[in-house]
């Protein structure tokens, strides 16, 4: 390839590159996916954003995941003094790893 060539497929893909950023900084803020019809697999649940961003799996005591925004306010000290954000999490049952006394 020659070094026009070189040139002009260079300035082809910033054309394209700031288009696509444009699009992405300017265009429409992204959405989650659609909400899948109501699945006994998938639950809603709320977590302080720390313990989502830092003990989610790694805190040997396990990381408690609540049922609504006021119950992880009742249950957290620092949710409730306003230290820590809430994140609304999807709890999605994958496999039994073992067998418990009341699974039949």
């Amino acid at each position: 390839m020659d070094v026009a060539t070189l040139r002009r497929q260079w300035a082809r893909a910033r054309r394209l590159l700031g288009r696509l950023h444009r699009r992405i900084v300017d265009g429409p803020p992204l959405r989650p996916p659609e909400e899948p019809p109501d699945d006994p697999r998938r639950t809603i649940g709320y977590m302080c954003r720390v313990a989502w961003q830092h003990e989610l799996g790694h805190d040997g005591d396990g990381t408690i995941v609540y049922p609504t925004p006021d119950a992880l306010r009742r249950g957290q000290q620092c949710v409730r003094a306003g230290q820590c954000g809430i994140i609304e999490v999807r709890v999605v049952f994958r496999r039994q790893v073992t067998e418990g006394v009341g699974d039949e």
